[in-house]
Order: C-alpha cells, then sequence, then structure tokens
C-alpha cells in the first residue's frame, strides 16, 4: 500500500482525467457520487457539489487502487483540493499509524513546507478507525495553507484521505465536504446489509414486464429484477449497480424488497413501505406469470450482438391546467450503430406551454428546446452490457437486453438500453 500510494502522489496531480457520473471499475461501483468497493469493502458518498465551484477528477484505477480527487476551483489554479483513495479488500489487519506515516513522508517529498502541527491522533468514525495527522505551511507558490491526512479501516475495507488548501477555504468549504464523505463511509461489519430474505424457490435475473400507457400520454415498462437471495427491485435497470442488490440497497434501501416463492404464489415485501403483495404465479421457464401479467426472462440474451441502424427513445408527458392553459414535455435519445461497432449518439429535449382565454382564444404560449450535438464512438455488447466508448474518451457502461418474443426468439426491431425501450427507425 505504501509503495503505490507513493506512486499516486508522485504523478496523481498532473494528470487530468474525464469524470463519469457512472462507471464500473472492475469489481468497483460508481453512480452520482456513490461508491461500492467490491463485495462492499468500501462504500461512500460524496456530496453533490455545483459544478460552477469544483471540478472532480476520477473516479480512475492505478494499479489495485482507485482514487477520486475533488478540485475547489480547477485543477490548474484551485484554493484547495480533496483526494480519495480507496483501497481493494485488505487480506490482514491494516496499522493505519504506519500507514498514515508513510503516506505523510510521501506527501512531504512534493510539499516540504508543509509541516504536522502535532503527532499523528486517533480517528474514530462510523464506517471505521484509523489515524490523522494536521499539517501547516506555504505551498510552492508561497500561499499559506493547511492540510490533513487520514488512514481509515474496518475489516477488509480500507481508505485513506488527503485535503488541502488555504485557511479560509479549509474551514468553510474543504473540511465540511471531508466531514460528509467520512460520515458516509461503511466498512467491514458497519457495512448495512438488506434484512435477510428467505426466497423459497429462488429466481434470478432481470425480467422484463407489460408496457403500460399512462393518462398523460407518458408511457410505463415494468421491470422486476431478483436474485437467489431473495431480494428484489421494480427499478428499471439503467447499470449494473441496478443488478447487483445488495449494492442497491446501500444506495436507495427504500426501492428494494424481499420475495419468497412458494407453490402458486410469490409474494413481495417492499422495504420502504412495509406493503406486502401477494401474486398468483407460474414459472415456465424463460416466463413467469404474476396474476395475469407476463414477464420475460432477458438475463443472458443477446451476446455479442451486432447492430445496424437508428434506434431511439422517446418520453412525452402533458398536462392541462385551468380552463385552457397545456404543458406538454417531449424528449428523446437516439443511437445509430453499424456492424463494424460504430455509433453515433444524439439527445433532445422540448417543452410548449400554451395559455388560452375562456373563449378559446390563444392568449400567449411559449417553447423551449435544447439539442445535444451527436458524440461517435465505438461500442460493444457483452454480458447484458453495452460499453460505449467515446472518441473523447469517455466510457459508459449501460445495461443491455434485446426484445424477446413469445417463442424465444431475439426481435432487433426493439432493444432496452439502460432501461429504456428504443425502436428501430425502418
Amino acid at each position: 500500500m505504501r509503495r503505490f500510494l507513493h506512486g499516486l502522489l508522485a504523478g496523481a496531480l498532473v494528470t487530468i482525467f474525464t469524470v463519469a457520473s457512472y462507471a464500473k471499475l472492475k469489481d468497483d461501483i460508481y453512480y452520482h457520487g456513490f461508491y461500492y468497493g467490491k463485495d462492499g469493502a468500501v462504500v461512500f458518498r460524496i456530496p453533490e457539489l455545483p459544478d460552477s465551484q469544483w471540478t472532480q477528477i476520477g473516479p480512475v484505477k492505478s494499479g489495485d487502487v482507485h482514487f477520486i480527487q475533488l478540485y475547489l476551483g480547477n485543477p490548474k489554479s484551485y484554493q484547495g483540493m480533496i483526494m480519495m483513495f480507496i483501497l481493494p479488500p485488505q487480506k490482514k489487519k491494516v496499522d493505519t499509524k504506519a500507514e498514515l506515516i508513510a503516506l505523510y513522508k510521501n506527501f512531504q517529498s512534493g510539499s516540504p513546507a508543509l509541516k504536522p502541527v502535532s503527532d499523528p491522533s486517533a480517528l474514530e468514525i462510523n464506517g471505521g478507525k484509523g489515524h490523522q495527522l494536521f499539517l501547516k505551511g506555504k505551498n510552492a507558490k508561497g500561499v499559506e495553507e493547511n492540510a490533513a491526512i487520514a488512514v481509515v479501516a474496518n475489516g477488509a475495507g480500507a481508505f485513506a484521505l488527503m485535503v488541502r488548501g488555504n485557511p479560509a477555504a479549509m474551514e468553510k468549504q474543504l473540511l465540511p465536504v471531508v466531514k460528509l464523505v467520512m460520515d458516509s463511509i461503511q466498512m467491514g461489519d458497519a457495512v448495512k446489509n438488506p434484512p435477510k430474505a428467505n426466497p423459497g424457490n429462488p429466481l434470478e435475473g432481470v425480467y422484463l414486464g407489460p408496457y403500460h400507457i399512462n393518462y398523460d400520454g407518458s408511457g410505463t415498462q415494468y421491470w422486476l429484477i431478483f436474485d437467489k437471495n431473495g431480494y428484489v427491485s421494480e427499478q428499471a435497470p439503467e447499470n449494473p449497480l441496478y443488478l447487483d442488490l445488495s449494492a442497491y440497497y446501500l444506495y436507495n434501501p427504500k426501492k428494494l424488497g424481499t420475495y419468497q416463492v412458494t407453490g402458486s404464489q410469490l409474494k413481495i415485501k417492499w422495504l420502504g413501505s412495509g406493503k406486502t403483495v401477494t401474486y398468483a404465479y407460474k414459472n415456465s421457464g424463460g416466463i413467469i406469470t404474476l396474476d395475469k401479467d407476463e414477464y420475460k426472462l432477458l438475463s443472458g440474451k443477446g451476446d455479442g450482438m451486432k447492430l445496424n441502424g437508428k434506434y431511439e427513445a422517446f418520453d412525452y408527458y402533458s398536462s392541462s391546467y385551468g380552463l385552457g392553459d397545456q404543458f406538454s414535455y417531449m424528449s428523446s435519445s437516439s443511437y445509430k450503430f453499424d456492424t463494424k461497432g460504430n455509433f453515433e449518439s444524439a439527445s433532445y429535449v422540448g417543452s410548449h406551454y400554451s395559455e388560452t382565454s375562456i373563449n378559446g382564444n390563444l392568449i400567449d404560449w411559449v417553447d423551449a428546446s435544447s439539442e445535444k450535438k451527436s458524440k461517435k464512438g465505438k461500442y460493444v455488447i457483452k454480458n447484458n452490457m453495452i460499453v460505449l466508448s467515446y472518441d473523447n474518451g469517455a466510457i459508459a457502461e449501460l445495461t443491455f437486453y434485446p426484445h424477446v418474443r413469445k417463442d424465444g426468439k431475439i426481435d432487433d426491431a426493439l432493444i432496452y438500453i439502460g432501461g429504456e425501450n428504443y425502436l428501430h427507425e425502418d
């Protein structure tokens, strides 16, 4: 660990990476500030920060460690920065004090003017225990800075953090963010696991249910995701976080349920409401029937598919107010694929508001729209994931499922990307 962190501190601060709102990092998951380490070894959240003030770099992987940098400002001119290191699962107890001292020595080689103001002190947080060290001095530009380094561990989890900045920024902006991150950490036996479940005859995989048209013109696609441990979710499977139900419980516990299959019944108890729903249940291999609704198993289908042509997903909403006022919203997302592994993406958002008089005469209206320029790249479909590698270096990994007909054959006129329905344009 010490030699690795030395390499990071020596080179990471001058390397610029693109931040992604979602990233699958081997066995780790990052999604909109939520970080889930392999097997739940380290779990934490980064609070939502205004883009106008903060720049996030990462998460990125170097060796066996992932790291995230938060700059108050930008990487070339900043008032302060926070650097987080997520260590791989540990096989033996971590000597956090020794690791802290080694980390400080590596840090000081690049910032010799920053000196400790006291000896390392014990640090205890909800998710683990460790040590911390506070420093003070001037940076390479002669600006007064404060800094702190911390290493915490619990069970197989180990996490290190470094923060530095001018005194005012440290007090008002940096340390409040550090506190929120540290308070959110879960490691080892502090990780909150979902309640025990008894699945009976277990189910596993992603099942596609019916599609319903709503009164406002929008549509709802129903999904069920089961795991063999007895957990279930009805959220659209956007990315791998939604498929790992132990991880998803830590992200949004109220949206998870437990299930039990006994004979011709399936019971689901939703953790958020505490409500239990009982269905008449029938399993016909790749199709399960809950009361009268059929759910088709999509997991394991479409591996290695090559797509050709344009696919588009639409979302529409309309509502009326008062005597004649009307608001409507429409969005679309599209991908154009070819069989050589190339793709091009685009998106559009539009809205319309109109106001009419009691006599039906148009008084006023407002139209607004926004269209994102198309982006190109390469795509690969594997293990029910589509990996989109954009030409600008960004990478997105979303769930991918083909449409499966009742006879079990794949129909490529409809595909599901990130839990959205994409229709092929003829």
